[in-house]
């Protein structure tokens, strides 16, 4: 093996080594021989093997000639299946065709419904009408109030005051029916109780109704018999703040309506009762000196948009309801008379006269705003009352 290289044996000493270690390996150092299990002697070893793991491979483990591991069992075949086989039934074509058809019914009459609709909002949209969305008060809409998307940008302002004295209104007969609470708990007469509760339940629709609601579709759609509608009521709505905030002895001696003559009358025996009675009277005088406010500047911009004009032309028509109204206040005074005579026997028979003067003069004012002749238009542009603000 070595006189076949053509290099000479003696000139390299290094590759007589290299040869000479390449002949103690085997030719397939990988080769393993039988496959034995070292670890398995059936209790019979002599302390040899017979693997043979090459030139530098030597063992003490004893050998185990003929043992082999046996195969693992073969895995089910639902081995992995702990639930079993589901048997998914597999709809047959005419199954599938009459769903197809169902759900085909469906979009069509989803589309006639969408159409009626649809030919609806033009036909309310044509009429002038608007569909509004309850969207006040936000925990349970009951009401649509959307001012800044409803009101002109130069109305709305004003608006919102409109709506704070509502509020207000609210929170007024809300404290009243604390302080009348209060009384009763003192030793008052439970009646007062039950009167601030029908104020309340009276008065907060009502008012929503009569004057914040006609102002708001005023504002918004420049109607001038909703404005009219809005000065009747709005005048009724002061009175009744200027009324309450006085509180006279006419029923249960006034107690009723936490004003300034029964906080008098309760502060020196029952000092607690009396100091919720006269804050009552603050916020009743709060809410009227802010109404008033309101109504001058609603004034002013009806007279000064021209729509005092208007509302002459449509005088037919609004003069049958401020007649019926007026009518309606002429009884009201009536009771309101009588009330006084047989609760207070000792007033002036010319206080009875001054009252009655009045409440003839308010009258003929109300049939004056609703059909007189005086009413007249002045001549100034759309926003010239405004503008002097």
């Amino acid at each position: 093996m070595v006189s076949i290289l053509p290099i000479s044996i003696s000139s390299s000493p290094a590759i007589i080594n290299l040869v000479l270690m390449a002949g103690r390996y085997d030719p397939n150092p990988f080769d393993e021989g039988d496959e034995v299990n070292p670890f398995a002697d059936g209790g019979k070893g002599t302390g040899k093997t017979n693997y043979s793991g090459g030139s530098f491979y030597t063992s003490s483990v004893p050998s185990a000639p003929n043992s082999r591991l046996s195969p693992l069992p073969h895995e089910p075949a639902d081995f992995y299946n702990d639930y079993g086989a589901v048997d998914i039934p597999l709809d047959s074509a005419s199954a599938l065709k009459k769903k197809e058809r169902e759900l085909q019914a469906k979009e069509a009459d989803l589309r006639k419904r969408e159409e009626i609709v649809r030919r609806k909002e033009e036909a309310a949209a044509r009429a002038g009408i608007v569909l509004e969305e309850k969207n006040w008060p936000p925990f349970f809409p009951i009401i649509h109030h959307d001012i800044a998307n409803d009101i002109p940008i130069h109305l709305q302002k004003l608006q919102y005051v409109a709506f704070t004295t509502y509020l207000g209104m609210v929170f007024c007969l809300f404290w009243n029916i604390i302080a009348t609470t209060t009384a009763w708990i003192k030793g008052e007469d439970p009646k007062i109780w039950f009167l601030a509760i029908i104020y309340f339940i009276l008065g907060v629709p009502l008012a929503y109704v009569l004057w914040y609601r006609p102002l708001y579709r005023a504002f918004r759609n420049e109607s001038a018999f909703r404005f009219g509608w809005f000065f009747l009521f709005y005048m009724l709505h002061i009175g009744f703040v200027i009324f309450a905030a006085v509180a006279p002895p006419i029923f249960l001696k006034g107690k009723s309506l936490a004003g300034i003559l029964p906080a008098i009358d309760l502060v020196g025996d029952q000092a607690l009762v009396g100091i919720f009675y006269f804050l009552g009277f603050g916020l009743f005088c709060l809410e009227a000196l802010l109404s008033v406010w309101v109504i001058q500047q609603v004034y002013m911009y009806f007279r000064g948009s021209g729509r005092a004009a208007e509302m002459r032309r449509e005088a037919g028509r609004v003069i049958i309801f401020g007649w019926f109204v007026s009518a309606a206040l002429f009884a009201f005074t009536g009771v309101y008379l009588c009330a006084c005579v047989y609760s207070l026997k000792n007033v002036p028979k010319v206080e009875i006269v001054n009252f009655c003067a009045i409440s003839l003069g308010v009258l003929r004012n109300c049939g004056d705003f609703h059909g007189s002749e005086r009413i007249k238009s002045p001549k100034v542009s759309g926003y010239s009352a405004l503008g002097k603000q």
